[in-house]
C-alpha cells in the first residue's frame, strides 16, 4: 500500500517537473539570451559604460541569474525553502533596480544639477546595498525554516515584501513619471502668453506696412 502510494506521488512528481520543463525552459532560454546581449554590448562598448547602463547592467545580472538559477531550480526541487529565498532574492532585486533607475531619471530631469553629483562610486555602492538589502529580507525565512508556525511566517512575510517592495516602491514610481510628465510637458509646449505676445507682434508687423 505505502509502496503503490510513492509510486503515485513520484509519477505525479516528475509528471509536474515535465509540465513546468516545458513551460518555463524556454523562458529561461530568452532570458539568458536577452540579457546575455546586453551584458555582451556593455562589455565591449565602452561608450555605453555610463551611469545610467550601469543600473541596467546590475538589473541585467539579476534577470540572468532569474533565468539561469531561479528557474531551473524551480523546475527541478519546486517549492523548497531555497528556491523561496532564490526567488524573493532577485524578485526584491528587480523591484529595487527598477525603483533606482526611475529615481535617477527623476533626479536627471527635475534636479540636473544635483544630478551631476551622482558619480559612478556612488551608482556601485547604491548597487551594493540594493544586492545586500535583497540578500537580508531573502535569508530571513531560514530563522523559521523548522518552526511548527512556518506557515504564518511566511505568509506575514510575503505580505510585508508585498508593501515595502512592491507597493510603496511602484506608488513612488507612479508619482515620479506623473511629475515628470508634468514637467517634460511644460518644457516641449511654449507658454500660453508667449504665444499671444509673438500674434499681437506679428499683426503689428502687418498693419505697419
Amino acid at each position: 500500500m505505502n509502496h503503490n502510494s510513492s509510486s503515485t506521488h513520484l509519477s505525479k512528481h516528475r509528471k509536474d517537473g515535465l509540465k513546468a520543463l516545458c513551460t518555463l525552459l524556454p523562458v529561461a532560454i530568452a532570458i539568458i539570451l536577452s540579457n546575455g546581449v546586453v551584458l555582451a554590448l556593455i562589455s565591449r562598448r565602452k561608450s555605453l559604460r555610463t551611469k545610467s547602463n550601469y543600473m541596467l547592467l546590475s538589473l541585467a545580472i539579476c534577470d540572468l541569474l532569474t533565468g539561469a538559477i531561479n528557474i531551473p531550480y524551480f523546475i527541478l526541487f519546486s517549492f523548497e525553502v531555497v528556491t523561496y529565498i532564490l526567488h524573493t532574492l532577485l524578485s526584491v532585486s528587480a523591484a529595487y533596480h527598477i525603483l533606482f533607475i526611475n529615481a535617477e531619471k527623476y533626479l536627471a530631469i527635475m534636479r540636473p544639477l544635483r544630478h551631476h553629483l551622482v558619480t559612478k562610486k556612488i551608482v556601485f555602492n547604491i548597487l551594493l546595498g540594493i544586492w545586500m538589502i535583497s540578500t537580508l529580507i531573502a535569508v530571513i525565512p531560514v530563522v523559521w525554516n523548522e518552526s511548527s508556525s512556518r506557515l504564518l511566517c511566511y505568509i506575514i512575510h510575503s505580505a510585508i515584501c508585498l508593501l515595502v517592495v512592491f507597493f510603496i516602491p511602484y506608488a513612488l514610481m507612479i508619482y515620479a513619471f506623473a511629475v515628470m510628465f508634468q514637467m517634460i510637458n511644460k518644457r516641449v509646449r511654449p507658454p500660453l502668453r508667449t504665444c499671444s505676445q509673438r500674434s499681437r507682434l506679428q499683426y503689428k508687423n502687418i498693419t505697419d506696412r
